[in-house]
């Protein structure tokens, strides 16, 4: 699998993490981009197309929201652009991860006004982490960012969503040819034992 990975500053310290556990799952990660201070707004701006054009991506994450400052409706908009131009290239899955919980209230009221409203809105096929609950502690300083050890516990998480929970799985057909000629033996012996 081929993965494009889109964040913020918190993406910078989680990024890592997860690119060395995709790696070990033996797939390979085509795109990382964490910017600090960028919303999916700016990654739009700056070639976040192009990037996932030329990067034949399976899987999108998304790890933004958290520098949102357009809580109304028409950050739907945003939103849309960007899943438009996922499906436009392919892209089999996508999964959200959503702004983190915060101390300082000013972050927080849009924080959590975005994760909301991703949680609502985003649709079926796009698989939403929200990372509020284990985010609740391990703040620094700023009262936004985290500390390395509460970083690790994120990137936990999200690798337990892309490589465990909603893997993709294509298993060859040749293991339901070999599956179902075991249950054919195995019934055909027990049919064989009765008419002995």
């Amino acid at each position: 699998m081929k993965y494009a990975l889109f964040g913020d500053s918190h993406a910078q310290a989680v990024f890592p993490i997860l690119e060395q556990k995709i790696h070990d799952n033996g797939d390979e990660v085509v795109i990382s981009k964490p910017m600090a201070g960028w919303t999916l707004a700016k990654h739009l701006e700056n070639d976040f197309e192009s990037l996932l054009a030329s990067s034949n991506a399976d899987v999108l994450l998304l790890s933004l929201g958290g520098n949102n400052a357009n809580l109304s409706p028409s950050y739907g908009n945003t939103v849309q652009q960007a899943l438009d131009i996922a499906k436009r290239y392919g892209v089999k899955k996508i999964y959200w991860v959503s702004p983190a919980t915060a101390i300082r209230n000013d972050v927080q009221i849009r924080h959590e006004w975005t994760a909301n409203w991703l949680k609502s809105n985003l649709p079926k096929k796009v698989r939403f982490i929200d990372i509020r609950p284990i985010t609740q502690n391990g703040h620094r300083e700023d009262g936004v960012h985290f500390t390395s050890d509460k970083y690790k516990e994120w990137a936990e998480l999200v690798s337990d969503y892309l490589l465990t929970k909603n893997a993709i799985t294509l298993i060859p057909k040749w293991t339901w040819w070999v599956a179902s000629s075991f249950v054919i033996l195995g019934i055909s012996g027990l049919i064989w034992r009765k008419l002995k």
